[in-house]
């Protein structure tokens, strides 16, 4: 490019290569503005194409293509037939925009590479010349300047804004004179100062350009799918018909090339979309929650192996406590002697101190006739409750079974809210579940519609 800054192109190929004269109808002219390698190039192309008897056609395209897959052709009109560039109507457009499509298309296909035009060409069904393009009509003034209802009137209106931008979907009204008019296949935008909106209108209609050429693929894919099942039927139905071998061969030759066409396609639109601006963003965005799954499992999954370690030591110390308990009811009782030479007495509701000794003279309020100790006795059943005494607290007075009760009760209100809390997580990790559900199955109809 910095050698050669344009030149006449065209796709002709020269049959005759002895003769010195080669008639080309279709030719461009091609004047590089400015580019940047694997980036972008803008250039300023003007059309050379063959028209009818006392048609006169000037056209001078400024065209912008981006690494990312955007092509943009962009002209100002200063005339059409006998009317100014201060009042074209929609009639006179459409029939502008209908001659500007097939002629943009000329200018990119004598510009491609055969392999790129053999893509286009399948896409759009040996008709990659009359393909689709979004329309961005950019205008100072509109008349008449109606509200966004008054151009959805579903009649007049409606029907003159479909010739320039199909079905009419939606109409913002800006400010007083700013108006905003999207279609199917374009958009017009009404404002005295249109520039500051070019920057997302080329976003936008980039978007939308995609929108059309995925749907052409799809279009694509459903008459592949129709011709794989005639395949299918052709090759069920051998033995009525042997001789459709080779017919069958070459619709799967066919084929074959069709799905690898398809296959970079593909490729290239992912390609595209990556380099979107702010698609890097977006994928990175979509890496960074797929990360943060995978911590979140990662933490769930702990956190159950946590609580389960936490409910086995939970029922250890719940078993060794009933192997306690059950050791203190098993415990032998004291012998009750009727030895009255002993000299110690306990009441039958109370335990022997391990620190008491036997005494000679016992006290009058302690005696009761018949229920006396012997020394061999006392000691047996001091060894017999030592552990409970051990255990109990110097000023409590409860019994240590009471105890060993009520610190069981506590064990029990401590795994009743354990389990209250768990119930509480597996809810909220069920409704957040049902709620994924959900968005991915919107999204699914969604996609589905698109």
């Amino acid at each position: 490019m910095d050698r050669v800054q344009g030149g006449l192109f065209t796709t002709t190929v020269d049959e005759s290569k002895a003769g010195s004269v080669n008639p080309v109808d279709e030719m461009i002219a091609v004047d590089i503005l400015d580019y940047r390698m694997s980036s972008y190039v803008n250039f300023e192309s003007e059309v050379f194409f063959q028209e009818e008897d006392g048609i006169i056609q000037v056209e001078h395209f400024g065209v912008h293509i981006s690494g990312a897959g955007t092509t943009l052709y962009g002209l100002h009109i200063d005339g059409v037939d006998a009317h100014g560039k201060e009042r074209v109507s929609l009639d006179i457009l459409s029939r502008v925009l209908m001659d500007l499509q097939q002629d943009s298309s000329q200018i990119t296909d004598n510009l491609l590479l055969p392999h790129q035009r053999n893509m286009l060409e399948l896409t759009y069904l040996d008709a990659a010349c009359l393909r689709d393009k979004y329309n961005v009509i950019v205008a100072k003034k509109i008349d008449p300047l109606l509200s966004p209802d008054g151009y959805l009137d579903k009649e007049v209106m409606e029907n003159e804004l479909k010739q320039v931008v199909g079905a009419v979907q939606s109409v913002y009204k800006l400010s007083h004179d700013e108006v905003v008019i999207v279609g199917l296949k374009g958009v017009i935008l009404v404002s005295p100062e249109h520039n500051i909106y070019e920057d997302v209108l080329m976003h936008f209609a980039s978007l939308m350009a995609r929108d059309l050429f995925i749907q052409n693929v799809f279009r694509r894919l459903s008459i592949l799918s129709v011709t794989l099942k005639k395949i299918r039927m052709k090759i069920e139905s051998f033995d009525q018909n042997p001789g459709s071998i080779s017919t069958i061969r070459a619709m799967l030759s066919r084929v074959s090339a069709t799905i690898i066409l398809l296959e970079e396609i593909q490729t290239f639109i992912e390609e595209s979309f990556d380099k979107l601006p702010n698609a890097g963003m977006a994928r990175q965005n979509q890496k960074w929650k797929k990360a943060q799954k995978k911590k979140e499992k990662k933490r769930e999954k702990k956190r159950k192996e946590k609580e389960k370690r936490r409910r086995r030591k939970e029922r250890k110390r719940q078993a060794e406590s009933s192997s306690l308990y059950e050791g203190f009811t098993n415990a032998p009782t004291p012998p009750l002697s009727s030895s009255p030479a002993a000299g110690i007495t306990i009441n039958t509701t109370s335990f022997p101190s391990p620190s008491s000794s036997t005494s000679s003279s016992p006290s009058s309020s302690d005696m009761e006739e018949g229920s006396s100790l012997s020394d061999s006795d006392s000691e047996g059943g001091r060894n017999a409750y030592e552990g409970v005494l051990r255990r109990t607290p110097r000023k409590s007075k409860l019994h240590p079974l009471d105890l060993l009760l009520q610190q069981h009760e506590r064990d029990r209100q401590v795994q009743k809210r354990h389990a209250e809390k768990m119930r509480e997580e597996i809810g909220t990790i069920i409704a957040e579940k049902q709620r994924q559900s959900a968005h991915s199955m919107l999204s699914a109809v969604e996609e589905e519609r698109s």
